[in-house]
């Protein structure tokens, strides 16, 4: 059986997209789910889902050459829409260089 329970503070990693949301709302991403546990009582990562949805819808309408049907292509591009550091691009399209 797989544990719910929150890694330590010391134990826990965070993907660029949270720490992005998390910038986006001026706190660190520890902060981030202090304030989203109040805001959003038994909804675990409410506030980051809804934030998530909004901008790939956006991101979706500004960058429709980044995607591969439905799917986001360039995820490079997509973690700096978001505001958050460029990740290793894996040899997809880089919207920086065009």
């Amino acid at each position: 059986m797989t544990s719910t329970r929150t890694p330590p503070a010391d134990k826990r990693e965070f993907t660029p997209h949270f720490i992005a949301y998390a910038s986006s709302n001026g706190n660190t991403p520890e902060k981030q789910l202090e304030v989203d546990d109040k805001k959003f009582p038994g909804g675990k990562m409410c506030g980051f889902i809804l934030w998530i949805s909004a901008n790939k819808q956006a991101f979706r309408k500004k960058h429709p050459e980044a995607l591969c049907g439905d799917a986001i292509c360039d995820h490079d591009a997509w973690v700096r829409f978001l505001g958050g550091k460029s990740l290793v691009n894996h040899g997809k399209p880089n919207l920086s260089q065009r």
